[in-house]
C-alpha cells in the first residue's frame, strides 16, 4: 500500500494493494477527520489504483460502495459515520419512497419560485442520483409539480410557504401639468404677491405662502385618513394650491393617470399621441411619388417603481421621458423632435408627493387685452381690444403619490380616501383664496394710510419752516 499524502481537500494518486477493509476504515477515519463506529469486524480485502489526485469526497464514496459490496452501509449523523449492516436495516433514504405532490401557488408566480428551488436543490450532493428532487412548473396553473422523498418534500413545501407571501400593493397617482410663467407673474399682481413664478420647487411652498397652516384640518378628519397628520397636512395644502392655480389659469393639467402597482414591480404610465413622420420619397418613371412615413409615438413616459420599506415609507424608483416635436419651419418636411429625461430615486412616506421639474419647453401664445367696459361694447368694443403674440416658457412638472394599500384592504379604500381627500382640497382653496384677497385688501389700506402719514408730515414740516421764516 501507497500511504497517501494529502492536502486540504486533495489526496495524492493512492494504490491500495490487498488491503483490508478495516484498513482501509481507519485511514478514511484519519483522512476525512471523522469518528466512525461499526458493530462488528468487516472481512475482506480490497484493491484500489488511481492514476490522478482524488478528493476527500472521492475517498468517501470509495468507502461507501467497498461495504456496500459487503453488505455494509453508512448512515451520517454531523461529525460521526455509522456503518450498519444492510440485512439489519436501512438507510433512511432507501426506507422512504418517493412520491409526486402538485404544489399550486397561490400569490408568488411560478417563474419566479423556480430558479430559487432549483438553485437550492439541483446543486447539493447526494449519494445516489435517484435521491436528487425533480422539480417542474406548470405556468397556466401556476404551480409546481415535485417528485422527492419524504424528508425532502417536507423541506421544499417549507420553502415555497415562505416564497409565496401575499404581495402589497400601491396605487400610484400621477398629476401632469404645464406651468405658465407669464400667468404665474400675472397672479401675483392679482393676490399682491412678488415671489410667484413658474418654478416647480416652488409648488411645495406655494400653499403654506398663500395660507399658512390648513386650518380646515381637526381631529375628528384626520381619524378618517390612514395618511400621517403631517404628510396629510402638506398633501392638502398641496392640492388646494394647484386647484388655485388651476382656477386661475395659472396651470393646465394635462392628464391625471394612475396605476395600481405590485410591490417591487415596474409599471408604466404613457400619455402622448401618434405622429407620422416622412421617411422616404421616390420618383416612379412615370413621375408618380411614391411617399413613405413611419409612425412615431410623441409624448411623456413615466415609469415607476415602488418598493415598501419599514414605518410605512416607499423607495420611488422613478424615469420620465418626455418627447416633443417642434413646429415646421419653412420649407421643413420634418419637424424637429426634442428629448428631455429624468432618472431618480426617492424615499417617501405613504401618500406624500414627489414633483420633477425642469422640463421646459418655449410656446407661442395670443394675449388678449382690451380698455374695461369700452372693450365690451359690440362692435365698437373691437377698437378698444389688442391681440399680440407672446413667448410663454411652460415648465411641464410632474407630480407622482404613492399610497400603499394595507394588507387587510383594498383598492375601494383608497379611492373612498382620496374622494375625502379632494372634498377638504376644494375647501382649503376656497378658503385660500378669501385669506389672499383679505391679506391684499390689507395690506393696500395700509399702504394709503401710510402715503397720508407722510403726507401729512411733508404738511407740518412746511408750516414750522414758514413760522421760522425760513420759506418765502
Amino acid at each position: 500500500m501507497a500511504l497517501p499524502l494529502f492536502s486540504k481537500d486533495e489526496l495524492s494518486s493512492i494504490n491500495f494493494s490487498n488491503l483490508s477493509v478495516s484498513k482501509l476504515i481507519e485511514i478514511s477515519s484519519k483522512v476525512l477527520n471523522k469518528n466512525i463506529i461499526t458493530t462488528e469486524a468487516i472481512e475482506g480485502k480490497v484493491d484500489f489504483i488511481s492514476h490522478a489526485p482524488i478528493s476527500k469526497e472521492q475517498l468517501l464514496e470509495l468507502l461507501k460502495t467497498v461495504l456496500s459490496s459487503k453488505g455494509y452501509y453508512i448512515e451520517e449523523q454531523h461529525s460521526l459515520l455509522k456503518i450498519l449492516k444492510k440485512n439489519d436495516a436501512q438507510s433512511v433514504a432507501e426506507k422512504e419512497e418517493s412520491f409526486f405532490e402538485i404544489i399550486t401557488l397561490q400569490n408568488a408566480e411560478v417563474k419566479s419560485v423556480m430558479p430559487i428551488l432549483k438553485a437550492i436543490f439541483e446543486h447539493k450532493t447526494y449519494s445516489k442520483k435517484e435521491h436528487k428532487p425533480l422539480i417542474s412548473q406548470n405556468t397556466e396553473t401556476n404551480s409546481l409539480i415535485v417528485h422527492a422523498f419524504k424528508k425532502q418534500m417536507l423541506q421544499i413545501k417549507k420553502l415555497i410557504k415562505e416564497l409565496d407571501v401575499h404581495q402589497l400593493q400601491v396605487y400610484v397617482e400621477a398629476k401632469i401639468i404645464e406651468l405658465s410663467e407669464n400667468k404665474a407673474k400675472n397672479i401675483g399682481i392679482k393676490y399682491g404677491l412678488s415671489a410667484a413664478n413658474a418654478s416647480s420647487s416652488n409648488i411645495f411652498t406655494l400653499g403654506a405662502n398663500f395660507g399658512g397652516p390648513v386650518n380646515a384640518l381637526d381631529g375628528a378628519t384626520n381619524s378618517l385618513f390612514t395618511i400621517p397628520a403631517q404628510t396629510l397636512t402638506s398633501a392638502v395644502a398641496l392640492g388646494a394650491t394647484l386647484n388655485l392655480l388651476k382656477t386661475n389659469q395659472v396651470i393646465d393639467i394635462v392628464s391625471e393617470p394612475s396605476v395600481l402597482c405590485v410591490n417591487n414591480k415596474e409599471s408604466s404610465i404613457y400619455v402622448g399621441e401618434t405622429k407620422s413622420f416622412q421617411t422616404a420619397l421616390n420618383v416612379t418613371d412615370g413621375g408618380n411619388t411614391n411617399t413613405t412615413f413611419k409612425r412615431e409615438d410623441i409624448g411623456l413616459t413615466l415609469k415607476v417603481k415602488p418598493r415598501i420599506t419599514t414605518n410605512n415609507r416607499v423607495i420611488l424608483e422613478i424615469e420620465t421621458v418626455l418627447e416633443d416635436a417642434r413646429e415646421l419651419k419653412p420649407n421643413q418636411t420634418n419637424p424637429d423632435t426634442t428629448k428631455k429625461e429624468i432618472k431618480t430615486t426617492a424615499i417617501v412616506t405613504h401618500a406624500e408627493s414627489v414633483i420633477l421639474g425642469g422640463l421646459i419647453k418655449t410656446k407661442s401664445d395670443n394675449m388678449d387685452t382690451k380698455t374695461p367696459f369700452l372693450g365690451d361694447i359690440p362692435i365698437l368694443g373691437e377698437l378698444f381690444n389688442h391681440t399680440k403674440e407672446v413667448q410663454d416658457k411652460v415648465n411641464l412638472v410632474v407630480i407622482v403619490t404613492p399610497y400603499i394599500i394595507p394588507e387587510s384592504k383594498d383598492l375601494t379604500f383608497i379611492r373612498e380616501q382620496l374622494m375625502s381627500l379632494k372634498l377638504l382640497e376644494e375647501q382649503y382653496s376656497l378658503k385660500l383664496e378669501k385669506t389672499l384677497l383679505s391679506n391684499k385688501e390689507k395690506n393696500n389700506q395700509e399702504k394709503i394710510v401710510m402715503k397720508t402719514q407722510a403726507k401729512s408730515l411733508t404738511v407740518l414740516e412746511q408750516h414750522e419752516a414758514i413760522l421760522k421764516g425760513s420759506v418765502d
